[in-house]
């Protein structure tokens, strides 16, 4: 009996816990969660905006041939102290077996993290969190990431 009610105090100190846990979200669900609420700013560029851009007159050749093979480019912006939402990106990346970390960097407080998932569409994420603003970025579509320099071009903040 005395073994039974031990285990019945122990499920009920951790079910409380596991209730807590952080449900998995894809990058698409992400997207969804936080697009067009009030705490974000958010900018996607699809496939037909890209090509627009890629056949602009006087766009260098590199530039036009990453956005072309491009799916979209999708950035959603909110503040730091919104806790919610740089857990949410956190989880949405180190969820997702396929993404992998590829770079990170940190300087003046400003940090930033790179991942890849290169099956198919391949998918690069951005997550930055800098001067009181985190930033989600996604770049999906067929690229080779050493192109990736010339999308300065196009001006994406």
């Amino acid at each position: 009996m005395k073994r039974i009610m031990s285990i019945i105090c122990v499920l009920s100190a951790a079910l409380p816990l596991m209730a807590q846990a952080p449900e998995k979200m894809s990058v698409d669900e992400f997207f969804e969660k936080y697009s067009g609420t009030a705490a974000t700013e958010s900018t996607m560029l699809n496939q037909v905006t890209l090509k627009s851009l890629a056949e602009r007159k006087g766009m260098a050749r590199t530039t036009a041939k990453v956005l072309k093979g491009l799916d979209r480019i999708w950035v959603i912006n909110a503040t730091s102290d919104n806790e919610e939402f740089l857990e949410d990106a956190r989880l949405t990346v180190r969820s997702d077996k396929d993404y992998q970390l590829v770079s990170t960097s940190s300087k003046d407080g400003s940090q930033a993290s790179f991942y890849l998932k290169e099956r198919s569409p391949k998918s690069l994420i951005l997550l930055s969190v800098s001067y009181g603003t985190v930033s989600f970025m996604e770049i999906r579509g067929e690229f080779d990431i050493l192109d990736f320099g010339s999308l300065s071009e196009i001006g994406l903040h």
